[in-house]
């Protein structure tokens, strides 16, 4: 049997708790009084029964309520014990009326720092929105899927940013992380997702995005902050007809192909320096192109992903061997194959080819071994080709990653999962000519 976890039902429940020992508290007191003999009282307990409602914060008229109802009981005790002990018949009822008072104004304090805080989360939740946009589940030859974890439960963006856009010249995909944390790194990733969405429409090729990208961060900040508040990112560009991909590493870590099976790091060609951080040094971007086939996946991520340490060892994280395990959990590592039967990875931008540095198969195939072994349950089934495999694939590797850290993760991180599809689509666009944004938002709470 499933039991329902909704919080209206917990808070239903411990209502009827705190209903159940005010009724006893008020029937145990006044029964004492009654039994004990003069001049021995037990109603000095009444001035505790107020304090009751902290168990389940209430509204200050539901406080006061309660109060009454104990005053209620306390003045006929009162007049009963006036002839044996008349301080007692008479600081009882003021101490009910006193704790009652505080409570009740606990109570409005509460309620109104409540109504704050639900406030500020909206605010929260907007600015998320309007900074990390939800991605669009489908964009001319590729599908996405972004998943953001934040290091601390009650944080809504940090210094992680990622967007997926539709452009004159090809999808455009970035995904980038901020030198620094708080509220800095956040003012920091916005200037940069906003000089982005503009210059992806404008600039014909993704090395003068780059470039533009980098000049706008040197040139934009204080002058003792130039050197620190630079920003490493990958840059991706998918051309409308698909089948290739074309990257420019400033300064991140590399992103992984999924192919046939097999997994393997994309860092054919050294990484450039981090965006602002471009004119240290000659040269300029210099751009990896990969060769992608229908079903092939490109799994972009931040260092915050492979910077996780479990807490047993301080291992880091497994990225490249974990992704291949849960690929093949799924289902989906195994799908794609040539009409010889060969992994479509050996031929299409895979673990075989140019610039593509293979996991550990070894490594691979016995982590695998191991989720088979009994750790598998609720690992979805999902037929490659499915809206929602993407889905169960990210989903998997942040449970994992969740798992692995155990609660010892320190730093944001963002994961977003590109799908090379063999046959475009007509862009699904709403008034005005929008694109429709039907992707899931991000998920917070490493």
């Amino acid at each position: 049997m499933l039991r329902s976890h909704h919080p209206h039902h917990a808070e239903s429940r411990l209502g009827l708790v705190t209903m159940t020992v005010l009724g006893a508290l008020l029937v145990g007191t006044v029964g004492a009084e009654q039994a004990l003999p003069a001049p021995y009282s037990s109603m000095a307990l009444l001035i505790a029964v107020p304090t009751i409602t902290v168990l389940r914060p209430c509204c200050p008229v539901c406080t006061m309520l309660v109060g009454g109802v104990t005053l209620a009981c306390a003045v006929p005790l009162a007049f009963q014990q006036w002839p044996y002990t008349p301080v007692v018949a008479v600081t009882v009822p003021g101490g009910i009326v006193w704790v009652t008072a505080m409570l009740a104004l606990a109570a409005h304090r509460r309620t109104h720092a409540d109504t704050v805080h639900a406030a500020l989360r909206a605010v929260a939740e907007t600015m998320q929105r309007a900074v990390l946009r939800p991605v669009p589940h489908r964009l001319g030859p590729v599908r996405a899927q972004v998943s953001y974890l934040a290091a601390a439960p009650q944080a809504q963006v940090g210094g992680d940013l990622y967007d997926v856009v539709d452009t004159p010249f090809g999808v455009r995909v970035i995904l980038g992380d901020v030198m620094g944390k708080g509220l800095a790194a956040v003012e920091k990733a916005t200037d940069v997702l906003g000089a982005f969405r503009e210059l992806a429409h404008l600039e014909p090729t993704l090395a003068g995005t780059a470039r533009r990208l980098d000049a706008y961060l040197a040139g934009h900040g204080r002058e003792e902050d130039r050197e620190e508040g630079f920003v490493t990112a990958l840059l991706v560009e998918i051309p409308e007809s698909g089948g290739t991909a074309e990257l420019i590493n400033c300064g991140h870590p590399p992103p992984l192909v999924l192919s046939g099976g097999r997994v393997a790091f994309a860092d054919a060609l050294p990484p450039d320096p981090p965006l602002g951080l471009l004119g240290m040094v000659e040269g300029g971007h210099t751009s990896n192109v990969l060769t992608l086939g229908p079903g092939d996946r490109l799994l972009l991520y931040t260092d915050g992903v492979t910077e996780a340490r479990a807490k047993a060892d301080g291992r880091f994280y497994p990225l490249a061997e974990r992704a291949a395990a849960l690929d093949r959990a799924t289902g989906n590592g195994a799908a794609y194959k040539t009409a010889n039967g060969r992994p479509k990875g050996q031929a299409n931008g895979g673990a075989d080819a140019p610039g593509a540095r293979p996991a550990d198969g070894r490594a691979a195939a016995g982590t695998a071994n191991g989720w088979a072994n009994g750790s598998s349950r609720g690992v979805s089934r999902t037929p490659p080709g499915r809206p929602d495999d993407l889905l169960d694939l990210l989903d998997l590797l942040v449970a994992d990653l969740r798992t692995f850290a155990a609660g010892s993760h320190h730093d944001d991180a963002a994961l977003l999962l590109l799908r090379f599809e063999g046959v475009d689509v007509p862009l699904p666009r709403g008034h005005g000519g929008e694109i429709a944004r039907t992707g899931d938002e991000s998920r917070p709470g490493l």
